[in-house]
């Protein structure tokens, strides 16, 4: 079974569970050719990923529009029906739709080699442009396709959205939360099409070890620097421990637009000499800072316009190692963290519990 997989980009450092999806169907002796909708950009590449570059396409802009033309001229009707679905579908959403359609060259070039490559079924992640590309391309291959929904996707833009869930063969979606979520938008039609997948990781490749105290908690947190993540009230509860006179260390792993304002907020309230911001780095290497970590601690929220995460799934990575986690009752995250039970849930934007 030869299987394609439909990405924003590939490879991609934050992604590792579509990393890890592929890779187990590797395993399992399936065929996977990777998309990517973007040229590859990220200069930290995961071991992992190098193997699967050779079997990714990219965007190639002359044989794309070649592609699109022809698909124009060899099916017109087909096509102008598409166009104007796709108009009609997003005339509210004049930045999607404009992106949409920068996409389709891209797209077409993308089915012209699944066609090639006698490509049996396609897999996009995200519920954005990934699906709209596998939904486009089942118009003009009849090629059937499946996508797995996670965060932002389906909170913010959801592009052709009911559309593309009803066209599939099967939605994956990381969550009861998201599933209920779903279902109330969509009616309960929409529940038959929905598997539930929760993102997972293999528990073996995380060592776990007896803590060595020196007197200092050391805290840790992993993700992109953006709204949703909420470590804004996780600097604010290192001011609140520094106040109480407790003894402690933070270390923030990751990069993110949000990374000047948090730095700025760490020296403005005098706990900057407590907080280490590490950047992005190898799995190897935060895992080896992890392993040597007392508490993982992920504030997540939801902003204004909605947007929330999934189920992070370096929550999953630092259970593995037997790290005991602090995080949110945000989204799907109490379906991994039951409180009391395998970590503890706080109310999120509440600083004065975290640091409790």
């Amino acid at each position: 079974m030869k299987i394609a997989y439909i990405v924003t980009l590939f490879p991609c450092w934050s992604e590792t569970f579509i990393l890890r999806e592929i890779k187990e169907l590797s395993r399992l002796r399936r065929e996977v050719l990777i998309f990517s909708l973007k040229p590859a950009s990220e200069k930290l590449v995961h071991e992992d990923a190098k193997q699967f570059i050779p079997f990714t396409y990219y965007p190639m802009p002359l044989r794309s529009i070649f592609s699109l033309v022809q698909a124009a001229f060899l099916h017109p009707i087909k096509f102008t029906k598409l166009i104007l679905k796709l108009l009609i579908g997003g005339i509210k959403q004049p930045v999607m739709l404009a992106k949409t359609f920068l996409m389709l060259p891209i797209v077409f070039r993308f089915a012209d080699i699944m066609k090639k490559e006698k490509v049996s079924h396609v897999h996009a992640h995200w519920a954005t442009y990934p699906s709209t590309a596998a939904w486009i391309i089942r118009e003009f291959t009849g090629i059937q396709y499946s996508f797995t929904a996670h965060a932002h996707d389906i909170w913010l833009e959801k592009p052709y959205l009911k559309e593309k869930i009803e066209d599939s063969k099967f939605v994956v979606t990381i969550s009861h939360y998201n599933k209920n979520y779903l279902t109330s938008l969509y009616g309960e039609n929409t529940k038959k099409k929905l598997k539930i997948v929760h993102c997972g990781i293999n528990p073996e490749s995380f060592e776990s070890k007896e803590k060595s105290s020196n007197g200092t908690i050391k805290l840790i947190t992993v993700g992109r620097f953006d709204r949703i993540k909420g470590f804004e009230y996780l600097i604010d509860a290192c001011e609140i421990l520094k106040n109480d006179n407790i003894t402690f260390h933070l270390s923030m792993i990751g990069e993110g637009e949000l990374k000047p304002n948090l730095v700025k907020k760490a020296k403005e309230l005098g706990v900057d000499s407590y907080i280490s911001f590490m950047g992005a780095m190898s799995q190897d290497a935060l895992k080896k800072i992890m392993v040597e970590s007392d508490i993982f601690v992920l504030p997540s929220v939801q902003t204004e316009d909605g947007d929330q995460d999934g189920i992070p799934v370096v929550l999953m990575e630092a259970m593995a190692m037997k790290i005991p986690v602090i995080s949110t009752m945000v989204s799907g995250i109490p379906e991994l963290v039951i409180n009391n039970k395998t970590g503890l849930l706080v109310t999120s934007r509440d600083s004065k519990k975290i640091s409790d």
